[in-house]
């Protein structure tokens, strides 16, 4: 969220699963990183933007009952194959004073974001997925203060175009708490000014976003990925805030991935990675 690291690392691990959506014969456990490129908004609702290149490492574990993959830690729901919870993290980057749109207003630290995440296996096949997400996380930044908390319901469909070609497409609505809001979007009453009116944020529906991916397998070490991700805020709660330079957010993706190290010893697997 807001120019987020989490949405940066999200976004770059779901263009890492290469997987198939039936079970495959796979390593125990597999180590491996990727090395990403993104031209973001400084904070969702920011005409300014932010050019990144960043690492993303990985490491996967297979078993029975826990999967840990790259977006999390994996677990089961009452041994039912279609319902699973991710114990996952992110994080937001910091915005400093030098944005326009909020000089004279204090910067904002750097924030992690954990918590879990339902999900939901409604279709499977050997060619296509169709999978429902909804992640709760709390955010608290560098300085220990509490910084809010998101949910963000989300359909993801993955279509297999052959064994080395994947694509994504995901639709969902991001809804925020007051607190989190505050931090992005309010305007108190000292730091406003004639083109800059003071404003209250409140809670709800902050947006609904586009996703799409896509992954290609280029040998069983190496793979590249492309993505973008739209937000539409107009339908969001916050949408008349003064600090929302743009009702449209737009981010774009490209990278590639590297498997360093894998065990000898295989597992069935059936889980997404």
């Amino acid at each position: 969220m807001q120019c987020t690291l989490s949405s940066i690392i999200l976004v770059t691990l779901t263009c890492l699963s290469s997987t198939l959506w039936a079970s495959e014969i796979k390593p125990k456990w597999e180590v491996g990183g990727a090395l990403a490129l993104a031209s973001i908004p400084q904070y969702m609702g920011s005409n300014e933007r932010y050019q990144l290149a960043f690492p993303v490492p990985y490491f996967i574990y297979r078993s029975p009952r826990v999967h840990i993959n790259r977006g999390g830690i994996r677990t089961k729901i009452l041994d039912i194959d279609s319902l699973s919870i991710d114990a996952s993290f992110g994080g937001g980057l910091s915005v400093s004073r030098g944005n326009k749109a909020r000089q004279g207003m204090p910067s904002l630290p750097f924030t992690f974001q954990l918590g879990p995440r339902l999900n939901w296996q409604i279709k499977e096949t050997i060619h296509q997925g169709l999978k429902f997400h909804l992640p709760l996380r709390w955010n608290i930044d560098t300085s220990l203060h509490n910084a809010g908390w998101l949910i963000e319901p989300e359909f993801l469909w993955n279509v297999n175009l052959s064994n080395s070609s994947h694509v994504y497409l995901g639709i969902g609505g991001t809804f925020t708490s007051q607190v989190f809001n505050d931090r992005y979007y309010t305007v108190p009453n000292i730091y406003a000014t004639p083109i800059r009116p003071s404003y209250q944020a409140g809670s709800g529906l902050h947006s609904i976003f586009l996703q799409s991916s896509i992954h290609y397998t280029y040998s069983p070490t190496l793979s590249m990925f492309a993505a973008m991700r739209y937000r539409n805020m107009k339908v969001g709660h916050i949408s008349q805030s003064p600090l929302v330079k743009t009702p449209h957010y737009l981010s774009v993706f490209l990278g590639m991935s590297y498997l360093f190290w894998a065990s000898d010893e295989k597992v069935l697997s059936d889980d997404e990675d």
